[in-house]
C-alpha cells in the first residue's frame, strides 16, 4: 500500500452543545496496521479522512503540511492529536483535500488489485490475470490445462471451457490451450477452474511474483 496521510477520530464528545472531535492526524504506509494500533487503546476509532500525498511532495513534507494547517482550525493541538469542533474540522479537511487527493480503502484496494498481476500455476500450465471489482480477468497469452478432470465433466467451467474454444478465445497450442484474447469470468475461483480443469479456490491459486495469494491481498 502506498504512503497516505490519515485523519482518525479518537474521541467523539459533546461539550456545552458543541460537537468536540478528538482527532490524530499522522502518515503510515498501511493504514490497517495504523488501526490495529490505535484500536489496542480505544475500539471506537474512525477513520474519518485519507489523502494521498502530492506527487511533488516526501510522505514527511505532506504530513507537516497537514499539521500546519490542523493548527490553525483546531483550538488545542498535543503533538499529532488536535480537538477539532465539527464544523472546523470540516473546513480543515476541504483545505487539505485541496492540496491532496482524497482516497478511501477501498479506492486503494481497487488500484492496487487492478494493477497486481496474479498467476494460476498447475497442471503444467500457467495462467496470468488481473483482479477485478466484478470479476477477474484472465490475460492473452495464458495457458489452460488440455483436459479437464473426471469430477469437473459437465459442470459449469466446463461448459465454459467448451464455449471458449468454439468461440477460439481460447486455441490449441504445445499440449494445452492457449488464450488468445483477454477474457473476463466472473470470479476469481471460475477463473481457476477454466485455467486448471479441475475445481478451484481461485482465492488461493491466484498469487502474485511473491506468492501471496489473493485472498491475503485482500486482508491487507
Amino acid at each position: 500500500m502506498k504512503g497516505i496521510i490519515y485523519a482518525i477520530k479518537i474521541n467523539d464528545l459533546s461539550h456545552s452543545g458543541l460537537r468536540v472531535l478528538d482527532v490524530k492526524i499522522g502518515r503510515t504506509t498501511n493504514i490497517n496496521s495504523t488501526l490495529a494500533q490505535y484500536r489496542r487503546v480505544s475500539r471506537n476509532i474512525k477513520i474519518l479522512d485519507m489523502w494521498l500525498p502530492n506527487i511533488a511532495l516526501s510522505l514527511n513534507d505532506c504530513e507537516r503540511g497537514a499539521h500546519e494547517l490542523a493548527a490553525k482550525y483546531a483550538y488545542e493541538r498535543d503533538s499529532e492529536k488536535f480537538v477539532f469542533l465539527q464544523e472546523s474540522y470540516n473546513k480543515f479537511a476541504d483545505n487539505v483535500s485541496l492540496l491532496l487527493k482524497r482516497t478511501s480503502k477501498s479506492d486503494m484496494l481497487d488500484s492496487k488489485s487492478k494493477e497486481e498481476l496474479l498467476f494460476c500455476k498447475g497442471r503444467g500450465v500457467e495462467g496470468r490475470g488481473k483482479y477485478i471489482k466484478n470479476g477477474f480477468i484472465i490475460m492473452e497469452g495464458s495457458q489452460a490445462a488440455k483436459e479437464v478432470v473426471k469430477s469437473m465433466k459437465g459442470k459449469g467451467a466446463t461448459k465454459k471451457r467448451l464455449e471458449l474454444v468454439k468461440n477460439k478465445i481460447m486455441v490449441e497450442g504445445d499440449g494445452c490451450y492457449v488464450f488468445k484474447k483477454d477474457y473476463k469470468a466472473n470470479s476469481p475461483s471460475r477463473a481457476a477452474c477454466i485455467i486448471l480443469g479441475r475445481s478451484s479456490n481461485g482465492w488461493v491459486e491466484w498469487k502474485n511474483q511473491e506468492g501471496v495469494s489473493l485472498d491475503e491481498l485482500k486482508k491487507k
